[in-house]
């Protein structure tokens, strides 16, 4: 009778689970018949039979198997895209990515559904549990109670076999959306493996319902492939949600959709960082290094970034409306600064700014974006380097010399990045900490790597720009140490010599006002002064010429005041600085 009783229990529980889970799914995630259910469970527990909990998560893992072929009928038989063998043998790697999003929506909102549903059951077999075994509110046991169906023992060994099957459904319903966010590339073999691991049973039936999976081909990342970055963040926010949603089902984080959505996402960061790169690098080749047009886009950028400490949401375009003249500017106005840049730096301007964004839309893959933005700069920097102060350009873009007005252009388009470095940083820092600890592809150590790598990055281009100058300052050094040397004090006055050192001084004037702030260019012609009237001391005490009043001392102050006369009509440097007594210390010995 014993036996006769547990086998009728059994197939009544069989006949409830299977009726349960295969009804219509709908927002209600009310238990089907609740009384019937415990007095079936509350049956199974006298009888010792706690086999009922591995029964009810086999037929869930049979229910999600064959939810999941029904969704992917649906979408196929949808599908503009699809041929009719690819249909047949259930082949989704020819839907539309369009077609492939509403896939895995449809799918992830059935299974949260049934998994509502699974979560419904579980806790009516949980709370008969504790009924049958005395247990009261506070965790503690009624050992006053008579007649209890399970002892302590027993009950915990019930308890702990439900939260496996809530936990193992879970994982299940991840492991199949895994598969199918990864259809299409290398994930068929791994699919039964990864199956057959979570619900514990190799029978041959189990893998018969999957041949669906097995004419999925190798084509790589679909993301990678077509998608845009608002179709992987509309992706993103599913797995997120789904996975969130999960957690609070089963207490537990379930990872395989995350890391299938991971190695999907990862491929497309990286198409994503490659285009920009590789067009970087094509623009550098091609850059003339001649001072750009602005457009208002661009300005309208750094305005917003300038006064909100932060970058846009998406990029500015150019009204309709905008005419040439009030719609193109020879400058970037930074507060009361303006930078005179080149062509490339403004499209560099423009990459920084889709990087920050694509990492605000894709936080969970932030810290690689953030590394990868790193190493755009970086190679902005290092190429601009070769091109510049190792005269690459000369060759590449067919220049015909490195200009000191190349040389300034080439500078301010470094110290313009640099201006935007604080913000960059602070923005992948806020990504750092607004990865919650419960969501994320990646830990916060991925993403300060990436801080620190901008970090670095910042130095290199400060050294940079530092070696410009200096070289721009060589440059000038070594034109009037080279008159200066020639130089005889001599008749007639002014020599040849200065008014070629008074030449060097116009042009360096004509390539640098225009580009540089009034105040780097008087800090700029300080310097030259003071290198000159080194120079220039040093010939006084080669030649032996000293303040004496005689001829030669003559001819040093009337070529000394035609060279203050020189720096005065340019109006770089303050008049009171350009007094008559600005001479006196070149005939200090």
């Amino acid at each position: 009778m014993e036996k006769l009783v547990d086998k009728m229990l059994s197939a009544e529980f069989q006949r409830y689970a299977t009726a349960d889970l295969n009804r219509p799914l709908g927002g209600e995630n009310t238990v089907l018949d609740g009384d019937k259910l415990v007095s079936i469970i509350s049956g199974l527990l006298r009888q010792k039979h706690f086999q009922f909990v591995d029964t009810y998560k086999e037929e869930a893992v049979t229910t999600i198997r064959a939810l999941t072929k029904q969704r992917v009928i649906e979408a196929l038989a949808a599908s503009d895209c699809c041929s009719d063998q690819q249909a047949a043998a259930l082949e989704v790697g020819g839907l539309s990515l369009t077609e492939r999003l509403t896939l895995l929506h449809n799918t992830i909102q059935s299974f949260t559904y049934l998994l509502s549903r699974v979560k419904a059951v579980h806790d009516v077999m949980r709370d008969t549990a504790d009924l049958s075994a005395g247990r009261l509110c506070d965790g503690s046991f009624d050992e006053s109670v008579p007649d209890r169906l399970l002892t302590q023992e027993e009950h915990t060994r019930v308890t702990t076999k439900l939260t496996d099957m809530i936990t193992s459904v879970c994982d299940y319903c991840h492991e199949r959306m895994g598969n199918l966010l990864s259809a299409g590339t290398n994930e068929k073999d791994k699919f039964h493996n990864d199956k057959d691991k979570v619900i514990g049973d190799t029978s041959q039936s189990h893998k018969s319902d999957d041949k669906e999976y097995q004419a999925w081909n190798d084509k790589g990342s679909w993301l990678s492939e077509r998608a845009t970055t608002a179709q992987v963040c509309q992706l993103a926010n599913m797995v997120e949600e789904f996975t969130y949603a999960c957690e609070k089902l089963c207490g537990k984080q379930c990872t395989a959709l995350r890391s299938a959505f991971k190695a999907q996402a990862s491929k497309f960061v990286q198409r994503f960082h490659n285009e920009r790169k590789n067009k970087l690098t094509l623009l550098l080749e091609s850059e003339r290094w001649k001072q750009a047009d602005v457009p208002l886009e661009f300005q309208s950028l750094v305005t917003y970034v300038c006064e909100k400490k932060c970058f846009p949401l998406k990029m500015f375009t150019r009204e309709e409306d905008d005419t040439k003249s009030d719609g193109v500017e020879n400058f970037i106005v930074v507060g009361d600064e303006r930078f005179a840049v080149v062509g490339t730096a403004l499209m560099l301007i423009q990459m920084i700014h889709e990087y920050c964004r694509t990492g605000s839309e894709l936080v969970a893959l932030s810290g690689t974006i953030g590394r990868q933005l790193a190493e755009l700069l970086r190679r902005y920097n290092s190429r601009c380097c070769q091109l510049v102060l190792g005269a690459g350009a000369i060759q590449v873009a067919g220049l015909k010399t490195i200009t000191s007005t190349i040389l300034v252009l080439a500078a301010r388009s470094l110290k313009l990045i640099l201006w935007f470095m604080p913000f960059v940083k602070a923005h992948f820092q806020a990504l750092m900490e607004q990865n919650p600890n419960r969501g994320g592809l990646i830990g916060t150590s991925g993403m300060s790597g990436g801080v620190a790598l901008l970090d670095s990055v910042e130095k290199d281009i400060r050294a940079h720009v530092r070696e410009i100058e200096g070289k721009i300052l060589t440059i000038v050094d070594n034109l009037l140490g080279g008159q200066i040397s020639k130089w005889t004090a001599r008749p007639p006055v002014p020599s040849k010599s200065f008014r070629n050192i008074s030449s060097y001084l116009m042009k360096l004037h004509e390539a640098v006002s225009g580009i540089l702030p009034t105040v780097e260019v008087q800090s700029l012609y300080r310097t030259v002064n003071t290198s000159f009237k080194e120079k220039l001391r040093e010939q006084l005490i080669k030649m032996n010429i000293v303040n004496n009043g005689g001829p030669q001392h003559g001819v040093v102050t009337s070529e000394l005041t035609f060279y203050l006369e020189a720096l005065r009509k340019l109006k770089v440097l303050p008049s009171e600085e350009l007094n008559d007594n600005w001479m006196s210390d070149i005939w200090t010995r």
